[in-house]
């Protein structure tokens, strides 16, 4: 009996406290500008491009110590999450020309025309010795959200598919 209201205390404590982060507002919550004078002037927030969205590929600083050489793309495709706002990631399937050999993925902001161009490519240190065989990879490429219209994804100079926002 002494362990059930032990218990009950202990959930009845968590259940009245609250988190402190209950209180913030979503990073894109819409705002009122402090000339509007009426509910349909809300603002929608920008949306930018890759908001909170690392890249675990991205080029190092480092890199530049290293030398460049291909990345073999068997596959490549748009993925598209059912999400407000849409989320867009990038499937990239293929292989590595060794082991030794560390996967990069360059991803340009939208141009002009909404085309983005990703390279995809791969490094290694000039001065180890690796044995000589493909080592693939299989990864998917968080992009993030993008303002409204219709853009295109080109990879390695291909477009491989369009989006719209």
């Amino acid at each position: 009996m002494r362990n059930f209201a032990l218990l009950f205390g202990c959930i009845l404590i968590a259940a009245c406290s609250s988190s402190p982060d209950s209180t913030l507002l979503p990073e894109n919550t819409p705002t009122i500008s402090p000339n509007s004078t009426s509910l349909s002037e809300i603002e929608e927030p920008m949306i930018a491009f890759g908001t909170n969205l690392p890249n675990p590929y991205s080029p190092q600083a480092g890199d530049a110590k290293l030398s460049r050489a291909n990345a073999f793309l068997d596959s490549s495709k748009i993925n598209i999450m059912e999400s407000y706002p849409v989320q867009i990631s990038v499937y990239l399937q293929g292989s590595l020309p060794t082991p030794c050999h560390q996967l990069r993925v360059d991803i340009a902001q939208p141009d002009a025309e909404k085309r983005i161009q990703i390279e995809v490519f791969s490094v290694v240190d000039p001065n180890i010795i690796c044995i000589q065989m493909l080592q693939a990879f299989d990864v998917n490429i968080p992009l993030g959200s993008f303002p409204t219209g219709l853009y295109s994804i080109w990879v390695n100079g291909t477009q491989i598919g369009e989006f719209d926002s």
